[in-house]
């Protein structure tokens, strides 16, 4: 039977220097537990709320305090517990599913292995030690000062905040990133369980169909399995069987065997498929693994299978003319792709079980089929991906390396190849899983940051990662780096013309040129600040700090990692940029820059949504030759002012709102002037056609008639379906509504040219319920136009 070892332990901190000095060392509970100083501690957890928990540290996310984290960078922590295990014949395991980073683990006193990787698990044999009642203890030492002992070579690079976390497998934005605080953290951050060991066991087993062209009417399944049989045993006792089951589709299978290891298939006739949302439904199969021994069962698997085909299409570059490709196809089918990235859910990942369902639940109201889990983050675990499968949202993966040149060496490479194999055997069983990705924008360092360095060169993303793939699992797409600069890219001497991009730029007017004339076919990154809610920011920021808003705590929170005592933090960060960005931002489309709280979010929050919108309806009305977009963000991991759409608080923007509308699989949206007017367009995002009834006033003109029609939408289109006559000279809000077979559908376009007056778009968003955004007071048209005056 398996041990929770979860919640109260006991921790003792010392700082580095005194464990040299004094020669300190716990390697039993009660040691800790004697310790002076010692502290209640929490597993999961990280160091840094246990000091807030024991009054030693002050809020972290309040105001300045988050740099007073930075004080016990130098800290070794000993954690302790015990527990009490019934000892089987077989003995014990003991797993850890995540430890913040460098450890040594000491089971009764003694040292039975130790850990250098937070991003995964960590599951080891105690059966020499354990005993009837034991005492546990996890020796966390300081990574920033172990740090120290690595090499770092002159072909190594990063952003000055993380040059010590190259070589240290941890999550990257925890040494300070433009989205999150500097928080080395150090803690047992996810469960902790100890488990009886088996005498046969199923250790590993993947179900996966094998590629093929009428996938609708056959699908051929592959079925690999590793056994864990004691080596006195004669396999020829053993057989496994695999049962499936998804409605009135089963199959089942027994092989007998002969060794502990291998691959069978069986063929499906009329599998029910795995589509993404809007394509279909999410059709899984319950999949049931017995291990027998002499037709007894003495171990048994449960999981889910997906049948579903999918490829990425892709080319070295495009150009204007769309000469190119970078596409997702499924089930045969190429399917545009709307969605977001996913960042950290907390600075603190001990934190994140807590916020997982309200952000999943938060990401599928905007109407994604898919999501890109960012390189600077910690890999989900399975119920994030149980969520995707069942919601039809495919899942773009990052490995888990971020805007740096790391180590080439085989120390490192041995690592990495580790740590993916773990990985990769762990979520290969997810069909939302579509793609692997070896890093985050590790190929723009390489020819940007190095100038003209050839990101090929990189064996982890050329040759470590792909043969961890190829061994693991073949059947699923890979790309080297987002956005992947390979042989031919790299002869242009530019990453203009890169199929796949992020899109950021000089951060300017959303629709300059940079924005607009965009020649990537998919944005794997595009995005635009807001201002959070006054409600929001008073829960992070003291009345002093509220306004004006380029307090040292707005900055800090904007995000700049660090301060110097020399150095102002704008001059301390190459992160400052975010508040001065959403003031011009604001000025460019409303001609001023308010003066209260209350105007500049509103004003910042209009402009964010207005971006959004345009970049998501861009690239919709271009589909064919525009493939997807997953903008940045969906939501805050610390409280802060950035561009995701929801802060931290789970309050939701204007942009929120916004996407909501121009993201659903059936929308109207107007496109760019083109001449004396503008095509009004059906997007249809659905594999059946739809017919939609719409009509169009102009908010600016107290709701006077625009257009009105009939269309039908064909499946899987973007088309013109009305023309509405427009001047350069003149500025609108127009309300579309429409009905069709989804249901009753809205949106809105500010059309014209800036600079547009910022109390008629906002009174006439307000009154007209467009204007949605959280965290405002509750009579917020009439508090508008008193802070207006």
């Amino acid at each position: 039977m398996e041990i929770c070892l979860d919640g109260a332990w006991d921790a003792v901190y010392h700082r580095h220097s005194e464990v040299l000095d004094q020669n300190i060392a716990y390697t039993t509970a009660a040691a800790v537990q004697a310790a002076p100083g010692h502290l209640r501690a929490t597993v999961p957890g990280n160091f840094e709320l246990d000091l807030v928990e024991n009054g030693i540290l002050p809020d972290l996310y309040f105001g300045e305090n988050i740099l007073k984290v930075q004080d016990y960078e130098d800290t070794h922590w000993w954690y302790a517990t015990t527990f009490s295990f019934e000892n089987s014949s077989a003995g014990a395991m003991l797993c850890f599913e995540g430890i913040d980073t460098i450890a040594d683990i000491y089971v009764n006193g003694k040292l039975v292995t130790s850990t250098d990787n937070m991003l995964i698990s960590h599951e080891f044999d105690i059966s020499q030690v354990v005993e009837s009642e034991n005492s546990l203890v996890v020796h966390l030492k300081p990574v920033s000062i172990l740090a120290r002992q690595n090499p770092l070579n002159v072909g190594s690079q990063a952003h000055k905040y993380w040059y010590e976390g190259i070589r240290v497998r941890k999550a990257v934005h925890m040494y300070g990133w433009d989205i999150m605080p500097r928080a080395v953290s150090a803690g047992i951050w996810r469960s902790v369980f100890v488990k009886p060991k088996k005498q046969a066991e199923i250790e590993e087993f993947y179900i996966y169909p094998i590629r093929n062209e009428n996938i609708q009417k056959y699908a051929a399944l592959s079925f690999f399995y590793r056994l864990r049989v004691d080596e006195r045993e004669n396999m020829r006792n053993y057989s496994i069987r695999v049962k499936g089951v998804c409605k009135d589709s089963t199959f089942e299978e027994t092989q007998n065997l002969l060794f502990n290891g291998g691959k069978f298939r069986i063929g499906l006739e009329n599998p029910y498929l795995w589509y993404p949302s809007g394509r279909g439904e999410q059709n899984l199969y319950a999949i049931t693994v017995e291990l027998l021994k002499q037709g007894e069962v003495v171990d048994t698997y449960k999981t889910r299978l997906g049948i579903r085909s999918l490829e990425l299409i892709r080319t070295s570059v495009t150009d204007m003319q769309g000469s190119g490709e970078f596409c997702f196809c499924v089930n045969g089918e190429k399917v545009f792709m709307t969605g977001t990235n996913w960042v950290p859910l907390d600075a603190f990942h001990s934190q994140d079980k807590k916020r997982l369902q309200q952000a999943l639940e938060t990401m599928d109201a905007l109407h994604c089929n898919m999501v890109r889990c960012w390189g600077g983050n910690v890999y989900e675990d399975h119920a994030f991906f149980d969520f995707c499968d069942e919601k039809g949202i495919l899942v773009w993966q990052d490995f888990s390396m971020a805007c740096a040149i790391y180590p080439q060496d085989d120390e490192f490479a041995g690592r990495l190849y580790q740590e993916a194999e773990k990985i990769i055997k762990k979520l290969r069983q997810h069909p939302s899983l579509a793609l692997w990705v070896g890093d985050n924008e590790c190929d723009l360092v390489y020819m940007d940051w190095e100038k003209q360095k050839d990101p090929n060169s990189n064996r982890l993303t050329r040759q470590v990662l792909p043969q961890a793939i190829a061994d693991h699992d073949p059947v699923r797409p890979y790309l080297p780096s987002s956005p992947y600069i390979d042989e031919v890219a790299f002869k242009t001497g530019t990453s203009n013309f890169l199929p796949e991009h992020h899109m950021w730029g000089e951060r300017s007017y959303y629709k300059s040129d940079f924005y607009k004339h965009a020649m990537a076919h998919f944005a794997s990154e595009q995005g635009y600040p807001g201002c959070p809610a006054p409600q929001s920011l008073k829960k992070f920021l003291s009345e002093d700090q509220m306004w004006p808003n380029r307090s040292d705590a707005w900055i800090l929170h904007g995000t700049s990692p660090d301060a110097t005592p020399d150095a102002p933090y704008g001059n301390a960060s190459p992160f400052y940029f975010r508040t001065g960005v959403m003031a011009d931002e604001i000025g460019e489309l409303f001609g001023e820059i308010p003066d209260t709280l209350v105007r500049f979010a509103v004003a910042s929050q209009l402009v964010q949504a207005e971006a959004m919108k345009f970049f998501v309806e861009m690239y919709r009305i271009g589909k064919g030759r525009r493939t997807g977009i997953m903008w940045w963000n969906l939501l805050d991991g610390w409280p802060q002012i950035s561009e995701a759409v929801v802060d931290y608080y789970f309050c939701h923007k204007q942009a929120f709102y916004a996407l909501e509308m121009s993201q659903r699989p059936v929308c109207l949206m107007f496109g760019e002037m083109q001449g004396w007017g503008m095509q009004l367009y059906g997007i249809n995002d659905r594999r059946e056609a739809r017919t939609v009834k719409f009509c169009v006033t102009d908010l600016f003109d107290s709701g006077a008639f625009v257009a009105e029609g009939e269309a039908t939408l064909p499946p899987d289109s973007a088309q013109s379906i009305a023309y509405v006559p427009f001047s350069v000279a003149k500025q609108a809000l127009f309300l579309i509504e429409w009905e069709s077979e989804e249901g009753p559908g809205r949106n809105y376009y500010l059309a014209g040219n800036p600079r547009f007056d910022l109390d008629r778009t906002a009174t006439a968003l307000i009154q007209s319920g467009l204007f949605k955004a959280e965290g405002f007071e509750s009579d917020l048209l009439s508090n508008f136009k008193e802070e207006t005056v």
